[in-house]
């Protein structure tokens, strides 16, 4: 064999010369990384979907005397139909970022839209001066829970997983 290259000397007994080995190896590998790579970016999807998101549950705090809320009772509050507690106090919504999978759940599961389309059907109603009750949009699931544990009249929604704090109740179960 030559120095640096392949010879034809190197296919012995009629089989694959070395770079013929070499070529089919790094194919295999190559194909390898790939198929792993499709592997974790579908988990990640997966984790990131509403699919992947897990139970979706809706809060309010300890002290609010509502033990329970149906789906669409949940839907009134979140569309404005409905904007005080039965005991006459100011309901106030929080909301996840439009990105969050959970927000993206709750979006489809209760008020039957896209988590975005929600989001810019609050933006419209607020140019036009319309939106009674908007809810808040907080950043990440322990601040939802910390203003829903601080607020007696506010209600929000977070993976059950995220519910972590005594102070707040949940009413709701999304799957």
């Amino acid at each position: 064999m030559r120095r640096g290259g392949f010879s034809p000397k190197d296919n012995i007994a009629g089989g694959d010369t070395m770079q013929e080995k070499y070529r089919k190896r790094i194919f295999r590998k190559a194909a390898l990384t790939t198929v792993m790579s499709m592997a974790a970016l579908s988990f990640l999807f997966y984790l990131t979907s509403p699919a992947g998101a897990g139970e979706v549950v809706v809060i309010v705090n300890a002290d609010n005397p509502v033990k329970a809320l149906s789906i669409e009772e949940v839907k009134h509050y979140y569309e404005n139909d409905i904007l005080n507690w039965p005991n006459g106090k100011k309901i106030r919504l929080y909301d996840l970022r439009t990105q969050d999978p959970a927000r993206e759940k709750f979006s489809e599961a209760v008020l039957e839209k896209e988590a975005r389309k929600v989001a810019m059907e609050w933006a419209g109603k607020k140019i036009a001066n319309t939106a009674k009750n908007p809810p808040k949009t907080v950043r990440s699931a322990p601040l939802m829970q910390a203003r829903v544990a601080k607020d007696p009249n506010a209600i929000g929604y977070l993976l059950k997983s995220d519910v972590t704090s005594r102070k707040v109740r949940i009413v709701t179960t999304i799957e």
